[in-house]
C-alpha cells in the first residue's frame, strides 16, 4: 500500500456523506422551488438552472466521491441508500443527481483500486452472471457513444459516464472485498431513511394545498408535478424490506417504524393515484403464500383490506377505493382508439384514452424490430429511437386517432425518451436484451436458489419477499425511463443490492 493511500485512510476530518446529502437536499429543495412558478408541462433543462443548484449538485457528488475515497472498506450500504433516494428525484425533472454522483463515486473507486487500498476477493464468481451482465453493461455504454456520433445528441453524454461508472462500480463489487451489514443494520438504516423521506414528500404537498386550495388531492404531486412514480421509486425496496420485517419475530425495534412507513408509503399512493405505488404492494402482497404460507397471507391480507377500507373512506370518502384502484390498474393496459379531454390544474389537454400511447411505443418497437431482426441485432444507439419508428408511430396514431405530441426536450431538438421496454431493443438491439433478460434470470437464480446435488432449492423462503425487486423491472419499464434509474442496475448488478439483503446475516 503506497504512502498516500494510507494518508487518504488516515485524514477523515470532514463529514463528507453529510455533507453530501446536505448538499443534495439544497439540490431538491431549489429544483422544487424553481419549478414551481413553471406551468405545467414546461420543461427546464439541468444546464438551464440556476448556477447555484447547478453547483449544489455538483459539490453534493463530489462530497460523495471524496467519501468514498476516504472509506473504500465501508461505504456500500451508504452508496446504494443514496442512489436509491437520489433516483427518486426525477419527480422533480431534475433527473442527474445519482448519475453525477455515481460517476463521481467511481473515479473515487478507480482510485482506490489502482493505489491498492483495497483487498482483492478471489472467490469463486458465477460466470454466465457476470459475462451477461458485464458485456450489456459494455453494449449500453456503445451504444450511448453512437447516439452521441450518429444521431448528435449531446444528452447521450450522460449515459456515457453512466455505463463507465456503472462498470467501475461493478468490478470492485465483484473483485475487491467488501463488508455486508446484518439485516438487523441494514433495515433500520433504509425504514429510517423511507420514513424521514416519505414524511417529507406528504409534508410538501400537503403544504402546496394549504398554499393553494385548488391543489386538490387527486392531483396531489408530494415532490413535484412531473412523475409521481419519481417520489414512489424507493418503494421498490423499502416495501418488500416492511413485508419481511413484519412478519419476522425480530426486528422488534424498527416494527413500529415499519409500520409506519408502509402506511406511508400507501397513503402516497393513494393521494398521488399512483399505479405504480399500488404494484409494488401487489406485488410484496403476491409473494405471501411463498414466503410465510397461507395462514399467515391470510391475516395479513384481511388487516391490510381493513386498513385500505379505513383510510380511503376517511381520505377520499370512497370505501370501495380498492376496486376503483384495481380497475385502473387494469385499465394502464387497455387498448382503445380516440382521444379524451383532460383537466390539469385549471388546463384542458387532449390526451389518449387508457395507456395506450406507452402501448403504442413498446407494440412500434417490437413490430420494427421483428420485420426486420438482423438490421436492430446490435442496435440503433441512444436516443435513435424516434429516428427508426416514425413510420410505425405514424401509422399507428392515425389507425388509433391518437393526439400528436410535438414537445422536444433533448438539447439536440429530440422528443422525451419513451419507456425502456421499445428502447431496449431498437437502441441497444436484440443482443443486448437478450442479454439484460438473462442477467436478471441470472440475478433471481444466484439470489434466490442454490444447487442441492442435482436440484435447484429455495436458499430462505423468506428472502422470496425480496423477489419482486427483480420482477417489477420489466414491468417499471413499461410506464418509465429504466435508464434514468441508476438504483435498478444496483438491484441486477452481481454482488449488488439484491446480494447484500439475501446474504445478510440477521
Amino acid at each position: 500500500m503506497s504512502s498516500y493511500a494510507t494518508t487518504l485512510i488516515k485524514h477523515k476530518e470532514l463529514p463528507w456523506l453529510k455533507l453530501s446529502i446536505l448538499f443534495a437536499f439544497i439540490s431538491v429543495l431549489g429544483t422544487h422551488y424553481v419549478r414551481s412558478g413553471l406551468e405545467p408541462g414546461e420543461i427546464i433543462l439541468p444546464w438551464n438552472y440556476p448556477v447555484a443548484l447547478i453547483i449544489t449538485t455538483i459539490l453534493s457528488s463530489l462530497a460523495l466521491g471524496l467519501y468514498v475515497l476516504r472509506n473504500p472498506n465501508s461505504f456500500h450500504l451508504n452508496i446504494f441508500s443514496y442512489m436509491l433516494f437520489a433516483s427518486s428525484v426525477s419527480c422533480l425533472g431534475w433527473t442527474v443527481l445519482d448519475e453525477l454522483a455515481i460517476i463521481f463515486v467511481a473515479f473515487a473507486l478507480l482510485f482506490a483500486m489502482t493505489r491498492g487500498v483495497q483487498a482483492l476477493n478471489n472467490d469463486n464468481k458465477d460466470s454466465i452472471y457476470l459475462f451477461s451482465y458485464l458485456v450489456t453493461i459494455l453494449i449500453f455504454f456503445f451504444t450511448a457513444i453512437s447516439g452521441l456520433i450518429f444521431w448528435g445528441e449531446i444528452k447521450a453524454v450522460r449515459f456515457i459516464l453512466l455505463f463507465f461508472a456503472l462498470l467501475i462500480l461493478s468490478w470492485n463489487l465483484i473483485f475487491y472485498e467488501w463488508k455486508i451489514p446484518s439485516k438487523k443494520e441494514l433495515f433500520s438504516h433504509l425504514i429510517k431513511l423511507g420514513l424521514i423521506y416519505y414524511v417529507l414528500i406528504l409534508s410538501l404537498g400537503f403544504l402546496k394545498i394549504i398554499i393553494d386550495p385548488t391543489f386538490i388531492f387527486a392531483k396531489f404531486r408530494g415532490l413535484g408535478g412531473t412523475s409521481a412514480m419519481g417520489a414512489l421509486f424507493p418503494g421498490i425496496v423499502l416495501i418488500p424490506i416492511c413485508f419481511y420485517v413484519i412478519n419476522s419475530r425480530e426486528f422488534h425495534e424498527i416494527k413500529i417504524s415499519t409500520y409506519f412507513t408502509l402506511f406511508l408509503f400507501f397513503l402516497c399512493s393513494l393521494l398521488m393515484d399512483a399505479r405504480a405505488g399500488y404494484l409494488v404492494i401487489f406485488l410484496g402482497l403476491f409473494m405471501l403464500p411463498f414466503s410465510e404460507g397461507f395462514r399467515r397471507t391470510l391475516y395479513v391480507f384481511t388487516i391490510s383490506i381493513g386498513v385500505v377500507v379505513l383510510t380511503s373512506t376517511i381520505v377520499l370518502q370512497q370505501p370501495l377505493w380498492i376496486m376503483d384502484a384495481i380497475e385502473s390498474s387494469l385499465g394502464a393496459f387497455t387498448i382503445e382508439a380516440g382521444t379524451r379531454d383532460n383537466a390539469y390544474y385549471n388546463q384542458s389537454y387532449l390526451d389518449s384514452k387508457g395507456d395506450i400511447g406507452r402501448f403504442m411505443f413498446s407494440y412500434c418497437a417490437y413490430k420494427t424490430a421483428f420485420s426486420s431482426p438482423f438490421s436492430y441485432l446490435i442496435g440503433v444507439g441512444s436516443y435513435g429511437f424516434f429516428e427508426n419508428l416514425s413510420p410505425c408511430i405514424e401509422a399507428f396514431k392515425t389507425e388509433y386517432s391518437l393526439p400528436d405530441y410535438t414537445r422536444n426536450t433533448a438539447l439536440g431538438g429530440g422528443k422525451p425518451r419513451p419507456p425502456a421496454l421499445g428502447a431496449w431493443v431498437i437502441e441497444n438491439g436484440w443482443i443486448a436484451t437478450a442479454l439484460l433478460l438473462l442477467t436478471i434470470i441470472c440475478a433471481i437464480l444466484t439470489n434466490f436458489l442454490s444447487r442441492q446435488k442435482s436440484r435447484l432449492i429455495i436458499t430462505d423462503r423468506k428472502n422470496l419477499h425480496f423477489l419482486p425487486c427483480l420482477l417489477i423491472i420489466p414491468v417499471w419499464a413499461y410506464f418509465a425511463e429504466y435508464q434514468d434509474y441508476v438504483f435498478l442496475y444496483f438491484l441486477i448488478m452481481p454482488f449488488g443490492f439484491l446480494h447484500m439483503i439475501t446474504k445478510a446475516k440477521s
